[in-house]
């Protein structure tokens, strides 16, 4: 478990380019369901025109997703966390928050953390959203990626203690 595998990369890129993109557009989901494409400074007659309007700078905040939040908790899980046999998820969602929470302060973003969204008082902490949104992906990459790697490390762990115990117990039969 301690290298980038196929499935984790196109775990990573899913959740770059296809799980962020619809939390992105959180705001226009009922527009796009009702077929009304419109905002709040523009409206246009058809899909396409609205989606690029709605997706201006996707790209590039999928892309510092990829490489300032999910490929540093990587390194950090695959180099270090890869050891934790108890607690591991919990331990990996700690990380991956904190890497988060980090990548917020270090861009100068560190005031979003007590402002609210949604304004009139009914908004929801930048901090929470934030939480959540860690939450979600750390869930999606866990299912996709880690659990299987994790049950493959377990596996590979007990086959070989058991296979050891085994050569033991022959040789002290003998």
């Amino acid at each position: 478990m301690t290298k980038f595998t196929t499935r984790s990369i196109i775990g990573n890129l899913l959740v770059t380019y296809v799980l962020f993109p619809i939390f992105y557009i959180k705001d226009y989901w009922g527009n796009l369901i009702n077929r009304n494409y419109q905002g709040e400074a523009f409206q246009y007659d058809s899909i396409w025109p609205f989606l690029d309007r709605i997706f201006i700078g996707f790209f590039l905040f999928s892309t510092v997703l990829l490489l300032l939040s999910l490929l540093p908790y990587h390194f950090i899980k695959y180099y270090l966390l890869y050891r934790i046999k108890k607690g591991y998820y919990l331990k990996s969602l700690l990380v991956y928050v904190l890497i988060n929470l980090f990548l917020v302060c270090i861009t100068g973003y560190a005031y979003l953390l007590a402002t609210n969204f949604g304004g009139a008082g009914n908004g929801i902490p930048f901090i929470v959203t934030l939480i959540a949104f860690s939450v979600m992906v750390h869930g999606f990459l866990y299912l996709v990626v880690d659990r299987y790697e994790v049950k493959e490390t377990i596996r590979k762990y007990f086959s070989s203690k058991i296979e050891l115990e085994e050569e033991l117990n022959k040789e002290s039969s003998k």
